[in-house]
């Protein structure tokens, strides 16, 4: 899908947007799965919740590129899943119920600090989202931590599979306070907050909930992701869809990640060349048109 408007704003709305789109639908996948009736229809309500903080930021971002035919259905239904600008995080599956409260509770106290902070943005219809959902948000940052220290401080069983999932989820957190050129921009237009006093704020939570359920937070040397946030820069995804000489195919590009040729399955890495991108083949160099 071609956007009208590529810029930081627009682009940093989509993925807020795009965050929790798939956390919702992530989380809607427990409807009549949950351990009891009563965290079947919690989970539910969260997943609506996401949901409705995904409407208002699209319809915000249809307001950004003109308005018709850019709708708040035409980025959640409209585009191929190569366009989505989410953080890997939400992507993860839902495993046991441990591992879906790990997850959210990495990602709500992410969002409500975030939230917090962008209600005092110089964007007023930013901040304005952002107070609505910061509410939203208190309450799945409560549910998560009381589940997370329910099942750490709980059975051998419950602790042993809430220890498994932190340890599983937590490398995908780096990426949450990767800042890139659009943070970056934005920050020094006080559209946005500085991400290394989310990061504090979400650490000493995240710390004070560990504690309490007699967690082991994974080693600082734990490999963290961290690429994908990092190629999300406007303007680069020409880059990512070169035609290659040897097939004449398309080569699909996922940005921050490894690109694959649908063609002849070669994979292809994305490599940042100062302010640029180029491609480079691991089997081999390849030219382009």
């Amino acid at each position: 899908m071609q956007l009208k408007n590529n810029t930081p704003l627009a682009l940093y709305c989509l993925r807020l947007a795009d965050d929790s789109l798939i956390a919702g639908h992530m989380v809607s996948q427990w409807c009549g799965h949950g351990p009891v009736l009563e965290q079947d229809i919690a989970l539910i309500n969260m997943s609506l919740d996401l949901l409705g903080q995904a409407r208002n930021l699209y319809q915000y971002c249809a307001e950004l590129n003109g308005g018709l035919p850019f709708t708040e259905d035409t980025f959640a239904y409209h585009r191929d899943e190569r366009e989505f600008y989410n953080h890997l995080l939400v992507e993860l599956p839902n495993g046991d119920f441990a591992h879906t409260i790990a997850r959210q509770l990495f990602l709500a106290t992410y969002q409500y600090y975030l939230y917090q902070a962008l209600s005092q943005s110089t964007n007023l219809q930013l901040a304005a989202i952002a107070q609505k959902s910061v509410k939203e948000t208190a309450y799945h940052l409560r549910y998560t931590s009381e589940w997370a220290i329910r099942l750490g401080d709980g059975t051998n069983e419950s602790h042993t599979r809430m220890q498994q999932a932190i340890d599983a989820i937590w490398p995908y957190t780096g990426e949450l306070f990767t800042p890139n050129k659009i943070d970056q921009a934005l920050y020094q237009q006080n559209i946005t907050p500085n991400l290394e006093a989310i990061a504090t704020l979400w650490q000493q939570h995240i710390t004070s909930v560990f504690n309490e359920a007699t967690l082991i937070q994974p080693s600082i040397k734990t490999w963290m992701q961290k690429v994908a946030s990092t190629a999300f820069i406007p303007n680069t995804w020409a880059l990512c869809w070169p035609k290659c000489n040897i097939c004449k195919g398309r080569i699909r590009g996922l940005t921050g990640k490894n690109l694959f040729c649908l063609f002849t399955s070669n994979i292809y890495l994305l490599i940042p060349l100062y302010t640029d991108y180029i491609l480079l083949p691991v089997c081999a160099i390849f030219t382009y048109n």
